[in-house]
């Protein structure tokens, strides 16, 4: 169906006095890309960060300076997860 859209499928509308032309292939795009793949990003570090017990992970892992492996628990725990937020909402190239 995406194959298709490149063709006669598109459609045009127009946003903050511009006009635009998409088509079915550029939404799907967009919605990979600047939706799908932050969330995911957000639920693997909060699943590896929360959900995972800490003692399962040092073990898998195996960082070896032991002040490492706190760092990259708060990472996934909290900075992580926040940097991908601001991604996710900062989406002011979507209609450049």
């Amino acid at each position: 169906m995406t194959i298709l859209s490149l063709n006669n499928w598109a459609f045009s509308f127009k946003f903050l006095g511009s006009s635009r032309k998409w088509d079915f292939f550029d939404v799907m795009q967009i919605g990979d890309a600047q939706i799908l793949l932050p969330v995911s990003g957000i639920l693997i570090a909060l699943f590896a960060g929360w959900v995972l017990k800490p003692e399962t992970t040092r073990e898998v892992l195996h960082i070896r300076p032991s002040w490492l492996f706190p760092a990259w628990l708060w990472l996934m725990r909290l900075v992580i997860p926040a940097l991908l937020l601001f991604v996710l909402f900062n989406l002011p190239d979507l209609f450049a």
